[in-house]
């Protein structure tokens, strides 16, 4: 799981759980980026399907809430344990807004996350509010990747790519079979794919070494495939180092072609995000 900063383009704050309570309906509030990383500023994006996510702290696993699931405008945003039914005041979709910023729009009622009052003021308010078609940089944001995070995921991780950068894919496998490594926009469409099949005997045999795809800014899920299932126990490791991201992705075997191969790890990613020279 990939963690970001939630950053505001109207003064560089970022969404912030105040004073890093941990208790459920804590407020959201923007406030200066803290050095090393704390995670009461740190969100994961947990695809919840039809272009939505829940945004889930680092702090407790609770995600960013409208307050009592209203509709109304000016309602506050507050963490929550993520809820199975009933969830639209939970979901959000990232709409693009040009140069890598975006608004996140909620499922309930269409309203953005906005900054209240455009306060930029440390400890402003987060609320819902309707989209502007002006004077909107504290509706918008930018996902900063928040340096080197581990925890447990399966099928598929989500990431950000930044404008101007141009992603570079390399696949290694220790056992035989086919092996596919996909990059899917937020439509579910297919922007990169990478195919190839490893040899028996625990060769490390590589796929698409070195390919360089220019699938634009935006939000993407990987894929990591194997005897055309989704492989599962996937974890992440990520690697802030300017001036590339580097993200490794490890799947494990999902049985193997030969029950030797059953103990490798299967399949090794890496998506390297660089700084295009335009």
């Amino acid at each position: 799981m990939v963690d970001y900063f939630i950053k505001s383009a109207l003064n560089g704050h970022v969404i912030d759980i105040s004073g890093a309570n941990r208790a459920n309906g804590a407020h959201l509030i923007a406030w200066p980026q803290k050095p090393g990383g704390a995670e009461n500023q740190r969100w994961a994006l947990t695809d919840a399907g039809g272009g939505y996510y829940f945004l889930q702290s680092a702090l407790n696993g609770n995600v960013i809430d409208i307050y009592g699931g209203s509709r109304e405008n000016g309602t506050h945003l507050i963490t929550w344990p993520r809820k199975d039914a009933g969830a639209d005041n939970q979901l959000w979709a990232l709409v693009p807004a040009g140069n890598g910023r975006y608004f996140l729009q909620s499922k309930l009622n269409g309203n953005v996350i906005d900054i209240k009052g455009a306060s930029r003021e440390n400890g402003a308010h987060l609320i819902s509010w309707p989209r502007k078609t002006d004077g909107v940089d504290n509706q918008l944001w930018t996902l900063e990747p928040a340096g080197e995070a581990l925890a447990p995921t399966t099928g598929a991780l989500t990431i950000v790519i930044p404008p101007g950068k141009l992603v570079a894919v390399n696949a290694s496998a220790q056992s035989a079979g086919d092996q596919t490594v996909l990059i899917k926009d937020a439509s579910g469409a297919t922007a990169f794919a990478a195919q190839g099949r490893s040899t028996t005997g625990g060769a490390f045999t590589t796929i698409g070494a070195g390919t360089f795809t220019s699938v634009g800014s935006g939000v993407y899920t990987v894929e990591l495939t194997r005897n055309a299932g989704i492989l599962q126990g996937a974890h992440a490791i990520v690697h802030k180092r300017e001036p590339y991201l580097t993200t490794y992705v490890f799947g494990t075997n999902d049985g193997g072609a030969e029950a030797g191969d059953r103990d490798f790890n299967d399949l090794v990613v890496t998506l390297q995000v660089f700084r295009s020279a335009g």
